[in-house]
């Protein structure tokens, strides 16, 4: 049993690092900065949860620092962390009065009209004949020559290119 837990625990460490390397990429858009944080936080699989966890903290903390994007996310966390939790959608929120509920349905009730008559106009909608569908799809093979064709003449280009910079020099 305790075999499971432990499992259960790098499991959840490795969820939480690969979310923060999709974090760091997103944030940053650097690759390099994404590995580095997960050279930082576990890619050496140590097999201590603590460590693990004082390393993801220290990337998220440097995160934080290099980017504004993360820090406000954070600091928003620190200020108000209901915001974060997620509630059952049959539940009503306790911190809304029956007066802001009220209005929120209110102003919402002709979306349901908009997205009802939007639904029904898709049944108006013809589908489209399957020989159109079938010279679309015997296209793909097509295109996939043309893609190959396309990328060796690109190849060819730029060797012809190195080799004009090696007469030009």
């Amino acid at each position: 049993m305790e075999g499971n837990q432990d499992d259960t625990a790098l499991e959840t460490i490795e969820l939480l690092e690969s979310r923060l390397h999709r974090v760091q990429f997103l944030l940053t858009g650097d690759i390099v900065s994404a590995v580095e944080v997960q050279r930082n936080t576990g890619a050496r699989k140590d097999p201590c949860v603590i460590a693990r966890l004082k390393a993801l903290e220290h990337a998220l903390t440097s995160l934080s620092a290099k980017s504004r994007v993360a820090h406000a996310i954070l600091h928003l966390h620190a200020r108000y962390p209901d915001f974060f939790q997620s509630q059952p959608a049959n539940e009503i929120p306790s911190s809304l009065t029956t007066a802001s509920l009220f209005t929120i349905v209110n102003s919402c009730a002709t979306l349901y009209h908009t997205s009802a008559s939007r639904l029904t106009s898709i049944q108006d909608v013809a589908i489209p004949s399957a020989n159109a569908s079938a010279s679309l799809i015997e296209l793909n093979a097509r295109l996939a020559r043309i893609m190959l064709l396309q990328d060796a003449q690109s190849a060819e280009i730029a060797e012809l290119r190195s080799r004009s910079v090696a007469l030009i020099e």
